[in-house]
């Protein structure tokens, strides 16, 4: 991690704990007063994205059904286009057609071939009339000799070098249809090939057909746009560019959309108009084909409804936002005088009813916790008066019942006298039984009764004077012995949390075992937690041993409840998913484990 990342991480926690300050300390109306903003402003961003989400579902629905008439009309291209290139074929094959391009170009008779050239002028217009419902322009019939024309007026418009580069185009593909895209927009679109014929081996021409298809045509009739409020215009184009598009749209236009349209539909501004535009494929052709329909009506009705929609949304949050305001501070001025009575009550400990509202006919919970307060502060001022003087004279009782307790320093002295004579007697397991005992003695009785934690370091040092008189009481039947973590010796635990435990596993193994009890403390920091067993052999905890002592399941005998009052004060101190586990690792051990959180109760 980079210390520029750490340092935007540092900024942002920083950041956020100075915003959740000044919330935490707000006062309640304006707590309520940012809730209700914040609620009001996910309202309104939710407002804006379903509008925006119903704009989007409006635009593919048009584009489904712009998509769906486009996808009829590239069929119908694309089957005109077949059905004239079917044409062709026949033509070919036309066994007249054939014979009468023989005559043409083999016999030198002139009347056998001015009958030819005759008979492929009928034919030539026969074929135009029979498939001019293709939008068939004009259909030309050349041979070395004659042209045959379908609609001469309409060849001559064609340029001659026009139709003479398509007669080389069509002698390079040796009777293959060609289909001509360079002339669209101006001529139309041309299908041109050669026709030829088998004779020994070889294929010879002897004509080309060259047929000039109205392309504007096929795709206005192909197309429906009754279903537009404005007419469609159309953009066909190939690998290598525009080839064709519809009259009313100018280059500059025709040249932005073709280099902006990127995927199936969407939206373009072009010279200041908004155009919804669909991009599809005329089958078996390859053509790109793109419908561009007039969305600047639309666009204007959608802008009109989305921003009449936002003016709504802000007046109505404006609205709302007031009068929410007005609830919310009719609810929380009361509050606030609870507040001021509560702090002039905790200052003074005197109490005077605030008369400027009356809370005693009103039935909601700020009236019952107005009227509390003030019969809880009346009967506290009475409380007051009352034992004012019993308080003081049950202290003196206390002070004189503490004098004559017995003083610990005479029981320590005791014990010193005792251990003095077993030394002198040579009695040295007495003398460390009494000295143990003093230790233990000393270690608990002088301690604050308000210090509630001990180290655990302290809470060993316990534990190994118990065993001291343990061990001297079995005869050395018992092994003790510690592994701690140095870095856990100044860690808290609640007083007498231990000693508790091992006497436990003392009392429990020495009744079942004849062999050497062995009694082991671990301690070790697993992450945030600190983890402390008690291990002991020749005894086994029964299952579920707490939440059956809880439950009375079982009853207590030993230190029965003092597990369970390890237990609660564990939890207390450090939260419900602390405390203490009892289980057994094998057949011949059981544990006794206590598990708190280490950092935050580790002394510095």
């Amino acid at each position: 991690m980079s210390h520029k990342h750490k340092n935007d991480k540092n900024l942002f926690f920083q950041s956020y704990r100075k915003i959740r300050s000044v919330y935490v300390n707000a006062s309640l109306y304006q707590k309520i007063i940012t809730m209700v903003l914040v609620i009001l402003c996910v309202n309104f961003s939710a407002s804006i994205i379903a509008l925006s989400v119903i704009t989007r579902s409006n635009s593919k629905l048009l584009y489904e059904a712009i998509s769906n008439t486009l996808l009829t009309g590239t069929k119908s291209i694309s089957e005109k286009l077949h059905n004239i290139e079917e044409m062709t074929d026949i033509i070919i094959a036309d066994s007249r057609i054939q014979t009468n391009l023989t005559i043409a170009a083999e016999h030198v008779d002139n009347s056998k071939r001015s009958a030819a050239f005759r008979t492929l002028s009928f034919l030539v217009p026969e074929y135009y009339t029979n498939y001019k419902s293709n939008n068939i322009r004009y259909i030309n019939l050349y041979n070395d000799s004659y042209i045959s024309y379908s609609n001469i007026a309409l060849s001559k418009k064609t340029p001659e070098q026009i139709h003479n580069g398509l007669l080389l185009e069509a002698s390079e593909k040796s009777g293959y249809p060609v289909w001509s895209d360079a002339y669209c927009n101006e001529y139309g679109l041309f299908l041109v090939r050669d026709i030829r014929k088998a004779e020994k081996m070889a294929l010879n021409k002897i004509g080309t057909i060259v047929v000039n298809i109205d392309l504007d045509a096929v795709v206005n009739t192909a197309m429906d746009t009754t279903m537009f409020s404005e007419p469609a215009q159309f953009i066909i184009a190939n690998d290598s560019g525009e080839i064709y598009h519809s009259k009313a749209l100018d280059d500059n236009i025709v040249s932005q959309a073709y280099q902006r349209v990127d995927r199936n539909y969407g939206i373009l501004r072009l010279n200041n108009r908004q155009y919804f535009y669909v991009h599809e494929t005329i089958p078996d052709f390859t053509w790109d084909f793109i419908c561009l329909v007039s969305y600047q009506n639309i666009y204007n009705t959608q802008f009109l409804t989305f921003f009449s929609a936002i003016c709504i949304n802000m007046a109505a949050v404006l609205l709302i936002f007031l009068i929410a305001k007005a609830m919310i501070n009719s609810i929380t001025v009361h509050f606030s005088r609870l507040a001021n009575k509560m702090e002039a009550f905790g200052k003074s400990k005197t109490f005077v009813k605030d008369t400027s509202y009356d809370y005693s006919e009103r039935k909601d919970e700020i009236g019952e916790l107005h009227r509390n307060f003030d019969l809880m502060a009346t009967q506290h001022q009475e409380l007051v008066e009352k034992f004012f003087f019993q308080e003081i004279l049950y202290r003196d009782a206390k002070i004189k019942a503490l004098e004559n307790q017995v003083n610990p320093h005479f029981l320590y002295n005791t014990l010193e006298s005792i251990n003095w004579r077993a030394k002198a007697l040579g009695e040295k397991d007495i003398s460390i039984m009494i000295e143990s005992l003093g230790s233990l003695l000393r270690t608990t009785l002088s301690q604050k009764e308000n210090n509630i934690s001990s180290t655990l370091e302290q809470e060993i040092s316990i534990v190994k004077n118990y065993m001291d008189i343990i061990r001297i009481r079995f005869d050395d039947r018992i092994c003790f012995h510690t592994s701690i973590d140095a870095r856990l010796n100044t860690l808290l635990l609640p007083r007498l949390s231990l000693q508790p435990l091992v006497e436990n596993a003392v009392n429990y193994a020495m009744e079942v075992i004849t062999e050497t009890c062995l009694i082991e403390i671990t301690a070790y920091a697993d992450n945030a937690l600190a983890i402390i067993q008690i291990k002991n052999n020749g005894s086994q905890f029964e299952d579920d041993l707490l939440l059956k002592l809880e439950n009375h399941q079982i009853t207590p005998r030993g230190n029965g409840i003092g597990i369970l009052n390890i237990q609660k004060r564990i939890q207390l101190s450090y939260g419900e998913g602390y405390g203490l586990q009892f289980f057994n690792p094998d057949e011949d051990h059981a544990v006794a484990q206590i598990q708190i959180p280490y950092k935050e109760n580790h002394r510095s």
